[in-house]
Formats: structure tokens, sequence, C-alpha cells
């Protein structure tokens, strides 16, 4: 759901919020909330991993169209590289993708 936010240019609220606001959003929000609603009370494995299947097949295809992305892997872990690649603020780019602000 986070993002969700990020691809339409807004902070994530604290997360308690999270689900409750990502439906407001016009870029896969109303998807995503249905989505992870049917998740959450989804039983069978099959059904969670086609939901989950689907909302990272949107979310990677919203990378694409936003230019963020031009690969055509279905995992959503691989376009990370991808998306860090095109930040243009070099401060930004110093950030490391797990830790935060490099030290040096």
């Amino acid at each position: 759901m986070s993002l969700v936010y990020l691809l339409n240019h807004r902070y994530a609220p604290f997360y308690k919020w999270l689900h409750r606001g990502v439906a407001t959003l016009p870029t896969l929000g109303r998807f995503t909330a249905q989505n992870i609603t049917a998740l959450t009370v989804a039983r069978e494995y099959e059904e969670k991993k086609f939901l989950l299947d689907e909302i990272t097949g949107a979310v990677i295809l919203e990378l694409q169209n936003a230019g963020l992305s031009d690969s055509d892997s279905k995992f959503l872990v691989d376009h990370g590289p991808l998306v860090h690649s095109r930040i243009a603020d070099p401060g930004l780019r110093q950030i490391e993708r797990l830790g935060g602000l490099k030290v040096r």
C-alpha cells in the first residue's frame, strides 16, 4: 500500500490509516483496497497467491507506464534496482536501499 501512495505522489499515512486512505487514491487506490480486503478474508493458498499476483502485477504495470521500469519481470523486487537507477537527485541516490543514509 505504501508503494501505491508513492505512485500517487503522496506520503503514506501512519500504518493504522494506510488501508482506509489508499482507496481514495486515483492510481490503483480502489483496486488495491479491494484486493487487500479480499486477501485478508481469503482462506485458500491459491486464492491468496492469485490476489498477491494481481496486486503486484498492477503495480509493475504502473511502474512501467510511469517510465520507472522497463523490465518484463513478473517479480516486483526485480524492478527496485531499475527504479533506483532512475533517481536523478544525487542526494537521494546516496540513500541505501535498506539502511538509510550512507555514513562516510
